[in-house]
């Protein structure tokens, strides 16, 4: 799945990127799904920005698996942290536990120095 379809739009004088969030997740309708946020090191406080992200490209091609960025920017071709939040991995499957193994195969992936998630997100619901 990946990344969702990213497009740029005019729009009162500005040019933005744009994501069509109905189209792209039309994916989740009838599966379970969840989302685990990766941080930067210090949310909620004082976040360390700038750390260099990899494991992008592996962890977009779990099954189930799209990324939503948060806290990031472009410097060339490097994507790095900016902020708190700074990736959203969400997985679907047909389970609620598939989708949560699916979502932290996927974190697992993925390499930014100082980050942190939380590991019980729908622990509790098997």
């Amino acid at each position: 799945m990946g990344f969702p379809e990213v497009h740029r739009e005019q729009r009162g004088g500005q040019r933005l990127w744009v994501v069509d969030l109905l189209r792209d997740c039309e994916r989740f309708v009838g599966e379970p799904a969840l989302t685990v946020v990766i941080a930067a090191k210090g949310y909620p406080g004082t976040v360390e920005a700038g750390g260099a992200i990899h494991g992008l490209a592996a962890a977009a091609a779990v099954e189930g698996v799209v990324m939503f960025q948060a806290g990031t920017r472009r410097q060339g071709e490097q994507l790095l942290a900016s902020g708190g939040r700074v990736l959203n991995v969400t997985a679907s499957g047909p389970t609620l536990e598939m989708a949560r193994q699916r979502a932290y195969q996927a974190v697992s992936l993925i390499d930014l120095p100082g980050s942190f998630y939380r590991r019980d997100i729908g622990k509790w619901s098997r």
